[in-house]
């Protein structure tokens, strides 16, 4: 069994296992760096953040509840 990480993201509370949620960090960290000097940088991650919660969502069924990397 892979080992999982609960966490929040734009206000949702999501289950991943380990490594996708180490990817999405990573990705996260990478738009805080590019936005760091934009006045707008927090309103533009907060709204990604929500899209990508978005796109969790809807490509999760009922059976499938744990944010994994595509195989």
């Amino acid at each position: 069994m892979n080992e999982i990480k609960r966490c929040s993201l734009a206000g949702i509370g999501l289950t991943f296992e380990k490594e996708a949620y180490n990817r999405l960090n990573d990705y996260l960290q990478s738009l805080k760096h590019a936005y760091r000097n934009n006045a707008d940088g927090e309103e533009i991650l907060a709204d990604i953040e929500a899209r990508i919660v978005e796109l969790i969502l809807s490509a999760q069924n009922d059976v499938q509840n744990v944010v994994c990397l595509p195989l």
